[in-house]
């Protein structure tokens, strides 16, 4: 069993991240799929679906210079929007819960708790991610640089909802005393991390980009024909959809990350891992 309760440094961080995912990876998967697979599978559908209206879109505009009715565009965007909130929110919550019953269960994380919890908890989740996402924003929109300064305690309020069962605005207030005198060393492993993951996700892009151009162009030109069936040919969109489950999965990794992050830090400042591990050798 991995010991969440202790402060770890940067190389530490990245290792046991990866570590846990690996000892996990099974069960770990198999119950953030399940918890969030009804969503994704929303996602999908609305993404197929406007995928298939663009094509359509594009060839009355191309062939026949028709007005076409967007009701099959619209709501297919609405699918999409609805089942992207869901799966990504639920996907916070199950993996944070997830880590909070394998600390409790000592090594093993049970279903039942997890899938409770996310959904118990999911207008908390999806509620922080709205101020969390207003504040982002509002700090990019001042200046570049208090967006990003914010970008780190912003992070880290969802560890904290999750593991401190705090409100939606307390865990926001909390992460700027969990990250006092940290700030740099916190923004330098989640910007590491995401990069790295960045990386990794462009390249399930590749093989969709590949075909793309290879379909567009005919002799070495565009054809104009071919762009418009590209939304609705079925090696394009199955390319695109499983980079789309991929990329979905692939920031699991990045939800960790912040966990082991949190929980550094929360060791620094209160060493309640220490404590329960000294009341053990007392008892």
């Amino acid at each position: 069993m991995i010991n969440f309760y202790k402060e770890r440094n940067f190389e530490s961080l990245f290792s046991d991240t990866f570590r846990f995912i690996r000892q996990e990876f099974k069960p770990f998967l198999t119950t953030i799929l399940k918890i969030t697979g009804p969503w994704l599978v929303l996602l999908l559908i609305g993404y197929v679906g406007y995928s298939y209206s663009m094509g359509d879109f594009l060839d009355n505009v191309l062939a026949t210079y028709e007005e076409v009715t967007p009701i099959q565009g619209i709501v297919s965007i609405i699918v999409m929007a609805v089942g992207a909130v869901g799966a990504y929110v639920l996907a916070q919550a199950s993996v944070l819960y997830y880590i909070d019953s394998y600390n409790r269960n000592e090594g093993t994380a049970v279903f039942e708790e997890v899938s409770r919890n996310a959904y118990q908890y999911f207008f908390s989740f999806w509620g922080l991610g709205f101020v969390t996402g207003i504040l982002f924003m509002i700090g990019f929109v001042f200046c570049i640089i208090p967006g990003i300064y914010l970008w780190v305690p912003l992070t880290l309020s969802f560890p904290v909802l999750a593991f401190q069962k705090k409100g939606v605005f307390e865990s926001v207030g909390y992460t700027f005393t969990l990250i006092k005198d940290e700030w740099w060393n916190s923004f330098g492993f989640l910007f590491v991390l995401v990069l790295l993951l960045s990386i990794a996700g462009s390249a399930f892009s590749i093989p969709t980009i590949i075909y793309s151009f290879a379909k567009m162009f005919t002799g070495g030109e565009l054809d104009p024909e071919n762009v418009a069936d590209l939304s609705k040919d079925y090696i394009y969109i199955t390319l695109n959809t499983l980079g789309l489950v991929l990329q979905f999965v692939l920031n699991f990794a990045s939800i960790v990350g912040g966990a082991f992050l949190y929980f550094s830090l929360q060791e620094k400042n209160t060493q309640t891992g220490t404590l329960s591990e000294i009341d053990k050798l007392g008892s």
